[in-house]
């Protein structure tokens, strides 16, 4: 309600914990009924999530083991909840397919007013024909594409990857398109980040994927967009998000509703792809800082890359004699207008435990907006193992710091400064403490604030 969603959506779906098949009805739901019932009030669906069941089927009889499981509290036996999403389905388990749709059956039969949501990827034909005229089956294709080079490449890639998604499905059931809602991939915060391109604004990236939907014939009659997800999104691009349903779902608008440009300049090589080009360096002692690369660096930060990128980050060592620094002047910027900083740091030789890291990142020549800027631990959602550096951590995860930094611009430039000492006198952490940094940025003006144009 805050961030303007509730205004601008019909259904949202609720994570309730449960994950392994068990759930403690009086918990969790008594904490959020107040909340469950605001939105109801309004007219607005819930809907409960629940895991694709991977436990062991070895026949297909066996369904009543998947529909205990999907059945279970609070779900079905909850006056707040309007029905199920069940999260996901792909072509992979194609064996289990006549389980499931058993278990679905079941449910169907039982409930005679609860909707149920399939939410699939590709390959999953043979699960969705048999409810394609099913009223209270609905169908979620989970469309997750990142951001691309220039605005040409994303206006063409993206129709290419919608279309395919959609027809994969049409082919085997015309018309699903009325009963199909595309989930586009809005996750753009830790643990896991489709806004993987600093040089391109994540802003205009989902604008374009909604021009697109509005606006070729391709799409027309398409159930609904849903937004992947909630969690992983900074409140700016949730106001966002509000706003792009206002004017395409709801208002039936066909323009863009930003005139921000795709390409980004305000800051140069952000990740350190083309090492330390744009930026200048002061190092405690000599070799304290330097561009380094791992391979699938950025999958442990939770950062979806492109082949090929992801792998390029600062590294400092922190000296007892001072800090290492580095800094750059943010370009291109509107006095009056707001904007976000993003800063990824960890623990190069220890990456296993979450702790604040020892690291000062300041923006000067700005009005800071204090209670929007903050400094977080997380942790990653990739296995330290898949990192050749860091085998021997195994199915452990890295934790990484995450810096969000917002401004009001003063002027058309600002300087960025990283340092591994806590503040010009005090390193803050220990001497020899090997870091590491990437930036990404909101270089488009933030609407978190919200901060849109008054």
């Amino acid at each position: 309600d805050r961030v303007g969603m509730l205004d601008n959506v019909n259904v949202l779906t609720a994570r309730t914990g449960l994950g392994d098949g068990t759930f403690n009805d009086t918990t969790h739901l008594r904490i959020n009924e107040e909340g469950f019932d605001k939105v109801t009030a309004l007219g607005k669906r819930i809907l409960e999530r629940r895991l694709c069941y991977h436990g062991t089927l070895p026949k297909p009889e066996a369904y009543s083991e998947v529909y205990s499981y999907w059945a279970a509290k609070p779900g079905l036996g909850s006056r707040v909840f309007s029905g199920l999403i069940i999260d996901e389905f792909s072509g992979g388990q194609a064996e289990r397919f006549p389980t499931y749709i058993a278990a679905i059956r079941r449910i169907l039969d039982e409930d005679d007013k609860r909707l149920f949501y399939l939410y699939i990827i590709g390959g999953a034909q043979d699960l969705v024909k048999p409810f394609v005229d099913e009223p209270r089956v609905r169908f979620v294709r989970e469309v997750y594409m990142g951001e691309l080079s220039t605005e040409d490449q994303a206006l063409r890639d993206l129709r290419q990857g919608f279309v395919k998604s959609l027809e994969e499905y049409r082919q085997v059931a015309p018309g699903i398109e009325r009963k199909m809602v595309f989930a586009l991939g809005e996750f753009c915060a830790p643990p896991e980040s489709l806004d993987r391109d600093p040089a391109v604004s994540f802003k205009a990236h989902l604008d374009i994927e909604l021009t697109i939907l509005a606006t070729d014939p391709v799409f027309q009659g398409l159930l609904g967009v849903q937004a992947y997800n909630s969690a992983y999104m900074d409140e700016e691009y949730l106001r966002w998000t509000a706003k792009l349903f206002r004017h395409y779902c709801i208002e039936g608008k066909t323009d863009r509703l930003s005139k921000d440009p795709y390409a980004l300049d305000h800051i140069r090589n952000p990740d350190f792809e083309h090492g330390l080009d744009g930026w200048t360096v002061s190092q405690g002692e000599d070799g304290g800082a330097k561009v380094r690369e791992i391979e699938r660096y950025g999958d442990l930060q939770g950062i979806v890359r492109r082949r090929g990128q992801g792998h390029a980050f600062l590294w400092t060592r922190r000296s007892p004699k001072g800090p290492n620094v580095i800094s750059q002047e943010i370009r291109n910027l509107e006095p009056g207008r707001a904007y976000a900083v993003k800063v990824y740091a960890g623990d190069y030789l220890d990456p296993t435990v979450g702790r604040k890291l020892a690291i000062s990142v300041t923006i000067g020549g700005v009005d800071m907006i204090a209670d929007r800027s903050f400094q977080a631990t997380y942790q990653g959602l990739i296995r330290l193992g898949n990192v050749p550096l860091y085998e021997r951590h195994g199915d452990q995860r890295a934790y990484f710091n995450f810096f969000r930094l917002v401004f009001r611009a003063k002027a058309s430039s600002a300087v960025l400064e990283i340092s591994d000492w806590t503040s010009e006198t005090e390193p803050g952490g220990p001497a020899g403490q090997e870091l590491t940094y990437n930036c990404n940025y909101s270089g488009s003006p933030t609407v978190a604030l919200p901060l849109t144009r008054e």
